[in-house]
């Protein structure tokens, strides 16, 4: 069994790294977590272990409010992209966790807020990119802002057809 303290800290992590996707997630749990969020912190800490989390994403359905609302958070560790379904509706809380290979993915689209040639030479470089991920069956996510240097890492996730 995983001590304490490490436990603690693995969930204390993978919740600031879920808060970090959208402000209004913590907006959306009012003065109270919802069940499905708290449980759902649990399966991911124990599914991405000590792995790093490079970066999250969180989708969040319209007219969300703290006592009806369905969320979609995911989470890039090392090897894995961990998913969280959660919804909450009349007091009822529900939750799907699920892990599956970085290396499913089988397309990235990137988008580039600034202009790579300008007026001036050299232009300014992005930095932040919006990002595009299809893992097929597994689903699409987009990244609002990525950072540049998780490229490279996405980029070798690519599945290569035969």
């Amino acid at each position: 069994m995983i001590e304490k303290s490490v436990a603690q800290d693995r969930t204390q992590r993978v919740t600031q790294a879920l808060l970090s996707s959208d402000r209004s997630i913590a907006h959306l749990m009012g003065d109270r977590w919802a069940e499905w969020f708290a449980y759902g912190v649990s399966d991911i800490a124990v599914l991405i272990g000590d792995s790093e989390i490079h970066v999250t994403a969180a989708t969040i359905s319209d007219g969300a409010t703290p006592e009806k609302h369905v969320v979609q958070l995911a989470a890039w560790a090392d090897d894995l992209v961990v998913v969280l379904d959660g919804c909450k509706d009349d007091g009822k809380d529900e939750r799907t966790t699920r892990a599956f290979s970085r290396a499913a993915l089988h397309s990235l689209t990137v988008g580039s807020p600034v202009q790579g040639v300008a007026d001036w030479w050299p232009a300014d470089w992005p930095g932040k990119l919006r990002v595009s991920l299809d893992y097929g069956d597994h689903g699409q996510f987009t990244l609002s802002s990525v950072d540049d240097a998780l490229i490279p890492s996405l980029r070798a996730d690519l599945v290569v057809s035969p």
